[in-house]
């Protein structure tokens, strides 16, 4: 899937655009991919630098291509190193490689994948070699959300904003879609790489059907301890369960205000319809603004089983009192 997924991204308008600016001698040298699918971002970054090094339009099949495909490119640097976050360390070594002249290439290329969760010290370790890069050097930076990514970084780069894949990508890459493909194309929205991520994930349907369990099956407080315990096993994936909750609350709004049509999660539509009347459009509201702060108790709190607790507690209260 991985080969077919670089080859149809070629198609896209910003691949095409890139490739004429590079034909014409006006490719940036620093260039800000802006997505929310961080796994997208990966897999784009590195066909962007195919894009660079390739003399034959990313063919994938010479040197270049082969090599940074294998991840063996001596010219194409991946950064962070062993972590998620981008560390001042790791900025020091950028800006010290890239006046190393390429030892292979014509280029040097350096890849930083979620600047956007680096600390603002390693962002602004960069800004200088960003504004003044020696020559034929690229960056190449991924970002989900680019409010969080240094406006100073921001003003050096060109931004390319992209959102999910359109249905003929999706259709070429999936033509016959199993139960857990169509749960997963619903889940990420479209955005191929999380796709991936979800179908290739073994509890995944585990997770999506026990946070849709939490909407439509948890009556009382009296159920709470065990739909807590199940919370806690899933611990490590609670931020996917969060996210898939607030899916099925937003379309429980939309059956709730009479707009069925536009429901995300079809496979659950029944569900969610049959406890429709349970549920007030400000109830449904008022539980969406519990989700964001269990991430941000979860991130300062070393007790997530209580966490969980007061969740569905806080949740049950809310649907009550706004009936």
């Amino acid at each position: 899937m991985y080969m077919e997924f670089q080859d149809l991204i070629k198609r896209e308008d910003y691949i095409q655009n890139l490739l004429k600016e590079k034909k014409d001698g006006k490719l940036s040298s620093s260039n800000l991919f802006i997505c929310k699918d961080d796994a997208f971002n990966e897999i784009l970054l590195q066909l962007v630098a195919r894009l660079i090094l390739c003399k034959n339009d990313i063919c994938g099949t010479c040197e270049n291509c082969s090599k940074i495909i294998a991840g063996t490119h001596p010219d194409v640097k991946t950064y962070p190193k062993n972590q998620t976050k981008l560390l001042v360390a790791d900025s020091n070594e950028i800006v010290q490689e890239s006046y190393v002249k390429p030892i292979y290439a014509d280029s040097k290329i350096f890849i930083i994948n979620n600047i956007d969760s680096s600390t603002e010290e390693s962002q602004n370790k960069l800004l200088k070699i960003l504004e003044e890069p020696p020559k034929n050097v690229y960056f190449l930076l991924g970002a989900k959300v680019i409010d969080n990514v240094l406006p100073t970084i921001r003003s050096r780069c060109n931004k390319i904003e992209i959102g999910s894949n359109n249905k003929e990508i999706i259709n070429s890459i999936f033509p016959n879609r199993d139960l857990k493909t169509n749960l997963a194309l619903s889940v990420s929205e479209g955005y191929l790489g999380k796709t991936k991520q979800f179908i290739e994930k073994k509890n995944f349907e585990e997770i999506c059907n026990f946070a849709i369990s939490v909407l439509t099956e948890l009556k009382s407080s009296k159920e709470v301890l065990p739909y807590s315990k199940k919370m806690y096993e899933l611990r490590n994936d609670y931020s996917l369960v969060m996210f898939v909750l607030g899916l099925a609350l937003e379309d429980l709004l939309k059956i709730v205000c009479g707009r069925e049509d536009l429901v995300k999660l079809e496979m659950f539509k029944e569900k969610l319809e049959k406890v429709k009347d349970e549920y007030s459009e400000r109830a449904l509201i008022e539980i969406s603004k519990l989700i964001p702060k269990v991430d941000e108790k979860i991130k300062f709190n070393v007790q997530p089983q209580m966490i969980f607790d007061n969740f569905l507690l806080s949740l049950l209260e809310v649907k009550f009192i706004c009936k």
